[in-house]
């Protein structure tokens, strides 16, 4: 493939700006998007009993359902991350985001468990959709040296709908309690899908973003309006990504994946059990507990963030992963004492604290993990690796979802009482079975970051040569 040095008559302007007005608009929107469907997801871990009263389900039945919807995000998300390497990802974007909320608007209207299974799994294919292609606009939005932070906001974004979804779910769940009533769940359904389908319409109107327009060694070429970056992933790409040795370490780690997807499934029903909500009302405890743990998470955010991109900057080009990695190991004691004893009325402060600061140095796993992915992968070829992580990513989430489900059944004929709990303790084993797969990373990123570095460089001449005997052309 070439780069097209043809300039389109269509354009007047000179310069090319990634960082301009309507970019960062449309980022905000998607934004939104995310965090509207981050909200929709947490209804569900917030209202299992009343989930399961409202379709006579059990808590093995949900979380398979729970889990197949995970599968089907995961595997939409393989299909439109190599799309979004070949086409417009804008029309993705706005064909995702309306198969969502198409389908959380018929999740509101369900009224078999039937029903409510396919329309959880058409809404898991527009879903699965959306991160992929997100990711691969946003690199051609923010600057190389700042995706750490790109990711960031990215994170907290998802976060903060996590939490609304959480409080309003948790309100809806009082209300439960208090006068029985099991369809109250289904109202944020309703008005999310609505939403989103609205913002789909209103994203229509969005340009493209330029591919590689943020790349060091191609930003300085590609802000010419009529020059673009033309290259396209093809299928004899795929061997070549998917036997790099930094891609496998990093996504073949989905392990590190299966206890936060138990956890954020199951986590609210243990919290019910603790602070007795199924008596129909929302203590102090409850809120601080939340308020405790998110805090935990914003500021791990932010400090991992800056702290990675602050390393990339000074030179060292493998210094997100090797953060990545560490944090990695240091947050396993924290969780793993988070859940020595059951929480309650009495000990919620330290527990709280324990789980928010292994919560908060998890937080330097994400961003700077999906950074390092992006540096080690062609633009051609970045939207197909993230919807691989986030393929096998899904996977590890699932099993979490589907074997919460499980260790609660079997603990329930144990310990009724202490089932989610003893779950959710038991559980923790996954954080250690991560441990052997990060370390090969830390081996085998710099090498390839230098290698995909050393191919745009090439590129780069390459277009500048061209546009030299262009302009040699014309002047004759």
């Amino acid at each position: 493939m070439v780069l097209n040095t043809e300039r389109d008559p269509k354009d007047k302007k000179e310069i090319y700006k990634p960082r301009n007005f309507q970019n960062y608009i449309m980022v905000v929107l998607f934004i939104i998007l995310v965090n509207l469907m981050t909200f929709e997801q947490a209804i569900v871990p917030t209202n299992v009993d009343p989930i399961q009263a409202y379709y006579g389900f059990t808590e093995d039945i949900l979380g398979a359902i729970v889990a197949l919807y995970t599968i089907t995000l995961a595997v939409t998300t393989i299909v439109f991350g190599y799309l979004a390497d070949k086409f417009q990802r804008i029309n993705l974007i706005v064909l995702g985001s309306s198969l969502w909320g198409l389908f959380a608007i018929l999740t509101f209207f369900s009224q078999t468990m039937g029903q409510f299974l396919l329309a959880r799994t058409f809404a898991g294919i527009g879903l699965g959709a959306l991160m992929p292609v997100g990711f691969s606009l946003l690199c051609d939005i923010v600057s190389t040296g700042n995706r750490s932070k790109a990711f960031a906001v990215w994170g907290i974004a998802t976060f903060i709908g996590a939490i609304a979804g959480a409080i309003i779910g948790a309100d809806v769940y009082t209300q439960f309690e208090q006068t029985g009533q099991t369809h109250l769940w289904k109202a944020p359904f309703l008005f999310i899908g609505v939403t989103g389908l609205f913002l789909a319409a209103v994203l229509i109107l969005f340009k493209e973003p330029k591919r590689a327009a943020t790349e060091d060694l191609m930003k300085d070429l590609l802000t010419r309006e009529g020059l673009v970056y033309s290259y396209r992933i093809k299928r004899s790409d795929l061997k070549y990504i998917y036997t790099r040795k930094s891609n496998f370490w990093l996504i073949i780690n989905f392990v590190d994946t299966i206890y936060p997807g138990l956890m954020v499934l199951w986590i609210f029903d243990y919290l019910t059990k603790s602070f007795n909500l199924e008596e129909g009302v929302l203590t102090i405890e409850l809120i601080a507990t939340i308020l405790i743990i998110g805090l935990g998470f914003l500021i791990g955010t932010v400090i991992f963030s800056w702290l990675g991109d602050r390393k990339y900057k000074r030179g060292d080009p493998s210094a997100r992963a090797k953060l990545a990695v560490y944090c990695a190991l240091l947050q396993i004691p924290f969780i793993g004492c988070g859940f020595i004893v059951p929480l309650s009325s009495s000990n919620f402060w330290w527990i709280a604290t324990l789980v928010a600061i292994g919560l908060g140095i998890d937080q330097g796993i994400g961003p700077n993990w999906y950074a390092s992915l992006i540096d080690v992968n062609l633009p051609e070829n970045r939207g197909t690796m993230i919807a691989t992580a986030t393929f096998l990513d899904s996977i590890g989430r699932a099993l979490g979802q589907w074997f919460g489900g499980l260790l609660i059944v079997h603990f329930t004929l144990i310990n009724p009482a202490q089932a989610e709990f003893l779950a959710l303790q038991f559980a923790t084993i996954f954080l250690v079975l991560q441990i052997p797969f990060w370390i090969p990373v830390l081996k085998y990123i710099k090498g390839d970051i230098q290698e995909v570095q050393t191919i745009l460089a090439k590129r780069a001449k390459d277009l500048a040569d061209t546009i030299e005997t262009q302009s040699r052309l014309k002047s004759k």
